[in-house]
Formats: C-alpha cells, sequence, structure tokens
C-alpha cells in the first residue's frame, strides 16, 4: 500500500487535524485551520439551500453547520 503514498502530512492531533490537513494541502499552515473552518461556514451559509438538500433536510444541516464552531466560539 505504501507505494501509492504520494505525500504524508503530519499534523498536530488535537480534534483539529482535518481542518489542519486541508489548511496544509491549500497551501496554507497548519495554524491556518480556522480559516478553512469559517470558510466552509461560509459556504455552507451561502448555498444553504444546496447543502440542505444535498443533506437530507434542515435538521441535519443545522447539525453539520454546528459541528464546525467549536464550543464557546461564536453567536
Amino acid at each position: 500500500m505504501h507505494e501509492y503514498y504520494t505525500d504524508v502530512v503530519d499534523v498536530e492531533g488535537d480534534g483539529h487535524c482535518g481542518f489542519r490537513v486541508v489548511s496544509v494541502l491549500l497551501g496554507k499552515s497548519e495554524e491556518e485551520h480556522q480559516m478553512v473552518r469559517l470558510d466552509l461556514t461560509i459556504e455552507l451559509n451561502q448555498k444553504r439551500a444546496r447543502y440542505v438538500k444535498l443533506f437530507g433536510g434542515q435538521e441535519r444541516f443545522d447539525f453539520i453547520k454546528n459541528a464546525l464552531t467549536p464550543h464557546g466560539i461564536g453567536p
């Protein structure tokens, strides 16, 4: 399986690792993971109807969107 790996991104395993990896793969530092999370939240808000349909309803959309906001941050 290792022969198929083209690159390995080793990021801090602090519960934000998925966003850290995306940040690095976008050419940013892993410390900019919060901007990736913010950009995703903005995308969800701007195209809400599309994502509500994609996720199968408003309840699931709200669950996913709320999961993007770390506890104690935001309105």
